[in-house]
């Protein structure tokens, strides 16, 4: 588990990071995230949010990412 939160804030890098690891793993594929500025957020359940996903060929994506709870769980989508 990744804590991707820092007192009732989410660290949109870390979510980065996190994107970027999934990927590789699940479908083996290096690529980039950016979930735009600021990098950081206030944590509130419910809110939705994109990220940008990009693959070595330059080929975009986005990942709709929801808080899931006041603890900083997410759920993806891309």
């Amino acid at each position: 588990k990744l804590d991707s939160t820092t007192n009732g804030l989410l660290v949109l890098t870390k979510i980065e990071q996190l994107l970027q690891k999934s990927i590789k793993e699940k479908a083996n594929i290096e690529v980039t995230a950016d979930c735009g500025s600021p990098k950081i957020r206030a944590l509130k359940a419910g809110d939705v949010f994109t990220c940008e996903v990009k693959d070595q060929k330059g080929e975009a994506k986005k990942a709709t990412v929801t808080v899931k709870d006041e603890k900083g769980n997410i759920s993806v989508k891309i």
